[in-house]
């Protein structure tokens, strides 16, 4: 390469002097340098010092935590080379400074690994199932293995995609095990909540590949009072697979995954989450104690683990499987690590749909990048009956008064601004909407404030929360702050919720505070924004839409706007 380098060197020296001596002067030319902005993730740092006084504190298990932004805590979580080259052909490159939601990363990983790793079963924290009035003799081997993902039909190495039978067993006069989570304890924690299909005293539930069962009795701990065994009737007609004349076969809603005892060996099962709980980290953030949870009694087929690992004799030929990362059918993906004489299985990623309920002990995971506080807050439909003969709150309005009654405008306090690098008149806002992390919001204020990045920059705004994320001149924004213009233009100042407005407050129309907030597709195909902007106005320095001010206490608190009087909402 140092040949190389040098024989163009020359020829351009070459080039040059030809070209001066030909035009009578010279001219020297520099390199161009491009530099693009650095790859930044939310709830995560790469700043080595940051990383350095994480593991000086004990904050992680040293470098190769697997929670940790490291190349090798990464290998050792199991995150394959090619998620990360597929993650950075997916998000490229950009001059402007931004946050990348981890959720992209998290999605290649999933991509990459569902294509390539078998499906098993784990049960990481196993409840005993005693199977009533079931045959010794009545049993079936063999389960079938999907050894690839959905998204790769192919034979490989000689056989179907459904890959070779797996060493999992059902029936044999012996115990089973389902996880706890699957199961709603109704004496301590009160009626399941609504659309529970798993398995509850009394009701059923299909065992996957197998039977339906039902609950029968609970048999508890004497000492701590947890349910340490349930007992559950098998219909014998209804084996996955098999088709009994004279029987409808109807399908059982809920579906959940089991190990027999004889075919379970004991693991120690870790899932990790976010390192932090903020989404821009600093110095003083605190390491999210949840970020990563142990299960040392959990149960995983015994037909992973290596041979040495089995108490009892290993699998049969053909059954054991030789890569080390898997999918726990319903939990996730996990690579295995093999420690001395412990096995231990580092989740990577999990399933981007859970089978968690609310209210579970194992909730299941957002899989959105973001959640908009009128999505986690709208009621149910059905629940509240709004649409089946129960009044809808804006049937009355006008429907200019219906678009602006369903927008979410909420309180939002200023963490940080900092003006952007490409775009003169805009502001790169950080907003905490009393959602837990705060937004990104962008706002055309440099001019309005040029002095500071937050003063004069009023410390409360009001942001139009239910809008779409869109990207403004490459910085992602997730809401619209409100201001007000003098009719010419020349003013334009940062609307202002009433003094000591709680942070995340709904500010809204007098007379509207019933109704709820329409989610962001409503607000963006049915174009809420749009149709209720001509009618905001400021008067006297309130805000006012038509006649109806807006604010909290149904706008007897209402919203206002230092510097100026009389104006137009944008």
């Amino acid at each position: 390469s140092g040949s190389s380098s040098g024989s163009s060197s020359s020829g351009s020296s070459s080039g040059s002097s030809s070209s001066g001596s030909s035009s009578g002067s010279s001219m020297t030319r520099y390199p161009r340098q491009i530099e693009f902005s650095r790859l930044n993730l939310r709830q995560t740092v790469t700043s080595k010092r940051k990383l350095a006084k994480l593991v000086a504190s004990g904050a992680v298990d040293g470098w190769t935590d697997p929670r940790m932004p490291t190349i090798s805590a990464m290998r050792r979580r199991g995150v394959p080379a090619a998620a990360v080259d597929l993650f950075c052909e997916r998000i490229g490159i950009s001059k402007a400074d931004s946050k990348l939601d981890p959720a992209i990363f998290d999605d290649c990983v999933r991509e990459v690994l569902e294509a390539s790793a078998p499906r098993a079963f784990a049960v990481l924290d196993p409840l005993r199932v005693e199977l009533v009035d079931f045959p010794a003799e009545d049993r079936f081997d063999d389960v079938p293995r999907r050894a690839l993902g959905s998204s790769q039909r192919a034979v490989v190495g000689g056989q179907s995609d459904d890959g070779p039978a797996r060493s999992l067993r059902f029936g044999g006069g012996k115990a089973h095990y389902v996880d706890r989570s699957d199961f709603w304890d109704v004496e301590t924690r009160g009626p399941p909540p609504p659309g529970w299909k798993r398995l509850v005293p009394g009701g059923k539930v299909r065992l996957r590949y197998a039977y339906v069962v039902e609950c029968l009795s609970v048999e508890r701990d004497p000492e701590t009072g947890e349910v340490a065994k349930v007992a559950c009737a098998v219909d014998v007609a209804t084996r996955a697979g098999k088709k009994v004349a004279g029987l409808s076969n109807k399908k059982q809603p809920g579906i959940i995954h089991w190990l027999r005892e004889d075919d379970a060996a004991a693991v120690e099962v870790r899932t990790y989450d976010r390192l932090f709980k903020a989404a821009d980290p600093g110095d003083d953030d605190d390491v999210d104690p949840a970020s990563k949870a142990v299960f040392r009694k959990a149960l995983v087929e015994r037909g992973l683990l290596l041979d040495r690992e089995n108490d009892a004799p290993p699998p049969p030929p053909g059954k054991e499987l030789k890569e080390d990362t898997f999918q726990f059918e319903r939990l996730g993906y996990f690579r295995r690590e093999d420690d001395g004489d412990a096995t231990v299985f580092h989740r990577v990623v999990p399933l981007k749909d859970s089978f968690g309920a609310a209210g579970s002990d194992h909730p299941p995971k957002a899989t959105k990048a973001a959640t908009t506080k009128a999505e986690a807050e709208r009621p149910n439909k059905k629940a509240t009956g709004w649409g089946k003969g129960e009044a809808d709150p804006t049937r009355d309005l006008a429907p200019a008064v219906a678009s602006a009654a369903r927008l979410e405008v909420l309180v939002g306090d200023v963490v940080d601004a900092r003006p952007h690098d490409d775009a003169d008149d805009l502001l790169c806002l950080s907003v905490d909407l009393g959602e837990g992390a705060p937004r990104p919001v962008a706002a055309k204020l440099r001019r309005a404030y040029p002095d500071d990045q937050r003063r004069p920059l009023p410390g409360r705004l009001c942001v139009l929360a239910n809008t779409k994320p869109r990207s403004v001149a490459n910085f992602e924004s997730r809401g619209v702050v409100l201001c007000a213009a003098s009719d010419d233009g020349a003013t334009v100042v940062a609307l202002e919720p009433p003094r000591d407005a709680p942070v995340g407050a709904r500010l809204t129309l007098q007379g509207c505070a019933d109704v709820d907030a329409a989610p962001p597709s409503q607000v963006k195909n049915k174009r809420l924004w749009e149709r209720a902007q001509p009618d905001f106005r400021l008067r006297d320095g309130v805000l006012y839409f038509q006649d109806r001010p807006v604010g909290l206490d149904d706008g007897a608190r209402p919203c206002t706007a230092a510097g100026l009087a009389d104006g137009r909402i944008q």
